[in-house]
């Protein structure tokens, strides 16, 4: 090897595998958003579906409730849909059962936080997804 060439290729691999390494972690975080996304949106989906096709709607007189008198099954059924999301995200239910057609409304916020740290340009922020189901 010339005398004036040591060292290039440890430079050549800094900036190679800079933007390699840049590149990889990126496609993993974008991966991992779209995954977020997908299953936030199925969960709020499922919890708002699972809330009116338990058949537990009380009938008439009484008001009909069908997020409220299925909240924990809710609750449930909106989380299976959230296997391996951290940090686990929230789930809220509002209804308008006064309504014609009465509503239950399923809303999952998720607080999405990029596992790459120490960008100070790509900071965390709040996803929600909403999903509403008609009955009566």
């Amino acid at each position: 090897m010339k005398k004036g060439h040591r060292g290039q290729t440890t430079v050549e691999f800094a900036f190679v595998g800079l933007m390699f390494f840049a590149l990889f972690f990126g496609v993993f975080e974008v991966a991992r958003f779209a995954f977020g996304v997908s299953a936030v949106s199925n969960a709020a989906r499922e919890g708002a579906r699972w809330a009116v096709a338990v058949q537990n709607i009380p009938q008439p007189p009484s008001p009909p409730h069908a997020c409220k008198a299925s909240l924990p099954g809710l609750q449930n059924a909106a989380y299976a849909q959230l296997q391996g999301i951290t940090p686990k995200p929230t789930i809220t239910t509002t209804e308008d059962p006064s309504a014609l057609p009465a509503w239950c409304q399923v809303t999952v916020t998720w607080d999405y936080q990029p596992v790459v740290g120490g960008l100070s340009f790509f900071t965390g922020f709040m996803l929600p997804s909403t999903s509403r189901q008609y009955y009566n």
